[in-house]
């Protein structure tokens, strides 16, 4: 209900009197008066007040202070529709006078007060973002609720006015889950995978999506952006694409059941309106920071009087080079070598460089990764004693034709731990074999995807090709 300024002051200056702290409200609708769904469903009826489907309940959406107006502010309620034992029956309103629905508020006494509708005779659009065209005039609003299901209706807290007023309603064949639990991996490169838990298994019409921005909030006065989370039951991931190292991300996840293409066609504040359920860490949303590129294999194997260096990435983000050091000690360094990064790529990279000219004993390796605009970091420190017998092997045939690979020996005479690597760093399988007089052992890959692998045979690598 509008209220007058000056008896508003006066009512706050008696409840100071009294000594009764006065109530600020954090909605631009009155909270005392909220937000009620009414029609020709139930009759137009307003009661019960605040006690079942028809009163809106009011939340906010990826903020959790102030009183927003861009969507982010939202009275809420869902809808049983069924044939017996809903809350209502199904219908399909044409739109107009007593054949429609409105959004009402106001007062006990008069909770038409306040209402909102169409300035013609038209039906909303059902998993659609509508926008009001009057406020106290017009006409109800039609809606075809003809089937059974759930229908959630959300509208826009703007206040008492016709101006930015919207509401979408969803409708789902089960009721809309519950998001039980976020929780975000930033990723070598800069991507990031979002894990997202529900109460249960999604109906076919709803979908689940994670929200991601680099602004500071999701007010629309910046932009976002939108992953559709894979489902399965009622666990799912989605990645979000990568960022620049060091870049924070912020997102949140909610349910919908408008498409990934609608919603990215929608605008920020439609966005923000087309929410079933959602988690959004209390109001605070939940962020990461974009990891740096970070090598993801490298080793050092002595082959014929030579050590034979080989590493590789994920993804690389402004990289420029690699300098390739040895020492004796591992405290004083000496560059060796040179070879040039990839720039900036999501695709892994592989690298090799022979130490044609090994010192006698212990050698030390490591690699300095420096960047386009002069700062580096540098690698974990591989160890090789030229004085120590070393296993000699290779992987055929290279690349891997069908489902097996064989390790070759020259010679061997000790047990063997062999495991096998991802380009991620992830251990794939691995297998224990003994030396028994055999040179060459199998590798069953049967199920795995195709791509670049590593083989390690005690604590020694090699890379070969998988497919």
């Amino acid at each position: 209900m509008k209220k007058n300024a000056t008896l508003q002051i006066f009512a706050i200056t008696l409840l100071a009197i009294v000594g009764i702290t006065p109530t600020v409200s954090s909605q631009n609708v009155f909270s005392g008066e909220p937000v009620q769904v009414v029609g020709q469903f139930n009759s137009y009826t307003t009661t019960p007040y605040n006690a079942d489907y028809r009163t809106t309940a009011y939340r906010r959406v990826s903020v959790n202070t102030g009183t927003p107006t861009d969507g982010r502010g939202q009275w809420a309620t869902t809808f049983n529709v069924q044939s017996s034992g809903g809350d209502i029956t199904p219908i399909n309103m044409p739109g107009g006078p007593n054949v429609g629905f409105l959004f009402i508020s106001g007062p006990s006494g008069n909770r038409f007060q306040n209402k909102w509708g169409f300035s013609g005779v038209a039906q909303g659009t059902l998993d659609g973002i509508n926008n009001f065209s009057a406020y106290n005039s017009g006409n109800d609003m039609g809606l075809n609720m003809s089937s059974t299901g759930y229908y959630t209706f959300v509208f826009n807290d703007v206040g008492y006015t016709q101006t930015n007023s919207k509401f979408y309603v969803g409708r789902t064949s089960a009721a809309p889950v519950t998001i039980n639990s976020v929780s975000g991996t930033p990723n070598v490169g800069g991507t990031a995978t979002i894990s997202v838990t529900t109460s249960a298994s999604l109906s076919t019409e709803e979908k689940i999506f994670v929200r991601y921005t680099t602004g500071s909030d999701f007010s629309g006065a910046g932009s976002s952006s939108l992953v559709q989370v894979s489902m399965t039951g009622s666990s799912g991931t989605a990645t979000i694409p990568a960022f620049s190292v060091g870049q924070t991300v912020r997102y949140y996840v909610f349910s919908s059941t408008r498409s990934l293409a609608q919603l990215n066609a929608n605008s920020e504040i439609d966005r923000s309106m087309a929410t079933l359920q959602y988690l959004d860490n209390g109001g605070s949303n939940y962020s990461y920071v974009a990891l740096p590129v970070e090598l993801i294999a490298f080793s050092a194997v002595p082959k014929d009087k030579t050590v034979q260096l080989s590493w590789a990435t994920a993804t690389e983000h402004n990289n420029a080079h690699f300098d390739i050091q040895r020492s004796t000690d591992s405290r004083t360094w000496e560059n060796i070598g040179t070879i040039a990064g990839s720039g900036s790529t999501q695709e892994p990279q592989k690298y090799q460089f022979t130490d044609l000219k090994p010192l006698s004993g212990l050698n030390y390796y490591r690699l300095r990764q420096v960047d386009f605009d002069g700062t580096s970091e540098v690698s974990k420190i591989l160890q090789i004693n030229l004085n120590k017998a070393q296993l000699d092997f290779s992987v055929f045939p290279n690349p891997v034709i069908g489902d097996v690979a064989y390790l070759a020996f020259p010679e061997i005479d000790e047990a063997m731990y062999v495991r096998l690597f991802d380009m991620q760093g992830r251990l794939l399988r691995e297998w224990n074999f003994e030396a028994e007089g055999a040179t060459n052992f199998p590798l069953d890959l049967s199920g795995l995807s195709g791509g670049s692998l590593f083989v390690q045979v005690n604590g020694q690598r090699c890379v070969f090709l998988a497919r």
